[in-house]
């Protein structure tokens, strides 16, 4: 057996939960968080945080934990050298796998931002929820009252969908996801933090599942600000978010982060959430 053929042998049967506490340490000493190496984590593996902290605990090898994750398709972006190894020269898939990981740590370790490290990119998607929420602000901010003949009263709808994003809360508090998925329309899109777009109700049921996978997991919400548009049929909640999680040593890792929630008047009169995004506070 050839020396590079010893060395992704060795990598493969590495385990992941013997290679963390490194990570962690390299990166809390550039004065960066663990919940910041999770989210780099999760972003290249697509593990949930349940999934992520089974990994660590269990440890099991690289090529196990490569083998259970869903890579994500911009990894092919991160290029350069790492550990003496230029990444797109590598010819092994898993060690090429590994050394993404090992690049994205030292990134963040190196203080790069982290809309860089996660090779972030504004998706037309991205570009209609902000248009759309622009449009609603605006209508909602500057236009002046509509007629009373509209039938639009947007102070009253604002504060309908301010009790809706309470009850959302609330839901959230339960571990339902059924319940928290109820809120969307059917075609909603939610913008979960560092994980790919949900697109429909169950895809963003299923963002939530991952979330209360974690026995320790919880989130709440607080609405700070919510408008309507002068049609009637749009409005918007924002605010701030707070998530808790226990960490395989003990350690409970509290996270701020805020959000924007478009929402949709139904036919049947109900209002919808359309759009959701949040993600974590930088720290």
């Amino acid at each position: 057996m050839n020396s590079a053929a010893n060395h992704d042998e060795r990598i493969a049967k590495m385990t992941f939960g013997s290679v963390y506490p490194h990570y962690l340490a390299k990166v809390e000493k550039k004065g960066r968080t663990e919940a910041e190496l999770q989210q780099v984590i999760r972003w290249l593996t697509g593990f949930s945080p349940a999934a992520l902290k089974k990994h660590i605990t269990q440890k099991t090898t690289f090529e196990q934990f490569f083998r259970d994750a869903t890579l994500n398709p911009k990894a092919s972006a991160i290029t350069g050298t790492i550990c003496g190894y230029r990444i797109e020269d590598i010819a092994n898939p898993l060690t090429q796998q590994v050394r993404y990981l090992d690049k994205l740590v030292d990134e963040l370790a190196k203080g790069r931002p982290m809309e860089k490290i996660l090779r972030r990119d504004v998706t037309s998607r991205g570009v209609a929820l902000l248009v759309a929420i622009i449009a609603v602000v605006s209508l909602s901010a500057c236009s002046p009252a509509p007629a009373p003949s509209s039938g639009a009263n947007t102070d009253a709808i604002a504060k309908t969908l301010t009790a809706l994003d309470e009850e959302w809360s609330q839901a959230a508090a339960t571990r339902d996801a059924e319940r928290v998925a109820s809120f969307y329309a059917d075609d909603a899109i939610a913008y979960p933090p560092n994980e790919q777009i949900a697109i429909g109700r169950p895809i963003a049921k299923n963002v939530w599942a991952s979330y209360f996978a974690d026995p320790t997991f919880s989130i709440s919400w607080r609405t700070t600000r919510a408008g309507a548009a002068g049609s009637g049929d749009l409005g918007f909640t924002a605010g701030t978010y707070e998530d808790a999680f226990t960490r395989p040593d003990g350690i409970t890792v509290r996270e701020t982060g805020k959000y924007l929630c478009l929402w949709q008047k139904q036919p049947d009169g109900r209002w919808k959430a359309i759009h959701d995004m949040w993600n974590t506070d930088s720290k």
